[in-house]
């Protein structure tokens, strides 16, 4: 039961930790990374703060996607050489957030806001979508949607199971194909070529950030593949 000393204890088999006599809540185990948890006593419900680790908590998964990328992998202090060789004063770093585990809460839950209900598994070109892969997979398991995670090697492996296809999918799996930040789309049309090529069915290609201006989009619809795009120029309040 409760103790004046801050210690971990078991009320009914849940698990609570206590501030005081008077203040105590549950520990937010299934949200790790919760700004607040709420205690209560018999009088009154009282709020324990415990930092400000998720700023984003109680946001619509896209706008705190947004908000993620804004505050951890916006780059202003350019000029930069983008993939497609032009060159801007701004970068998105995005692994920033993809990599980061409140980022990648907020990756996984923005791109099952748009993932087609028949789609079994998501990833792509290796490295970039392999974190976003992971996150949609582990947040739609959290919501008791079975998504399965893959990644596509560059080159293939020669020894081992060989191949370039890492996950456990299979031609009976409808995809998405997945990526991190787009300026053609080049990388990802390469990967859904070759998964195209192994008798896969793609439903439909996602970058996190489009800076493409269309060409991504028109890439895809030469394939016969949906593009969409969860944030643009626009929404990081940019023109290009």
């Amino acid at each position: 039961m409760a103790n004046a000393g801050g210690l971990l204890v078991t009320e009914l088999g849940e698990p609570w930790i206590v501030a005081s006599n008077l203040v105590r809540g549950p520990i937010g185990l299934a949200m790790p990374d919760q700004k607040q948890i709420h205690g209560t006593n018999l009088n009154a419900r009282t709020r324990c703060r415990f930092g400000s680790a998720n700023q984003y908590d109680g946001q619509v998964p896209r706008q705190a996607l947004i908000d993620h990328l804004v505050n951890n992998a916006l780059r202003t202090d350019g000029p930069f050489t983008l993939a497609s060789g032009g060159v801007s004063d701004w970068y998105i770093d995005a692994r920033q957030t993809t990599f980061d585990g409140f980022g990648a809460r907020h990756v996984g839950g923005a791109v099952l806001e748009v993932l087609k209900p028949e789609v079994m598994a998501v990833g792509g070109m290796t490295m970039g979508a392999d974190p976003i892969a992971l996150a949609v997979a582990m947040t739609a398991a959290g919501l008791g949607r079975d998504v399965k995670a893959f990644s596509i090697r560059k080159q293939p492996k020669d020894h081992g199971t060989g191949g370039r296809i890492v996950g456990p999918i299979d031609p009976s799996m409808p995809l998405a194909v997945v990526e991190d930040t787009t300026t053609t789309g080049s990388s990802a049309v390469d990967a859904a070529r070759y998964l195209l090529d192994e008798g896969f069915e793609i439903m439909q290609a996602i970058a996190l950030v489009d800076r493409s201006r269309g060409r991504a989009r028109s890439n895809f619809e030469a394939i016969g593949i949906e593009h969409v795009a969860l944030i643009t120029p626009d929404d990081l309040g940019f023109s290009s």
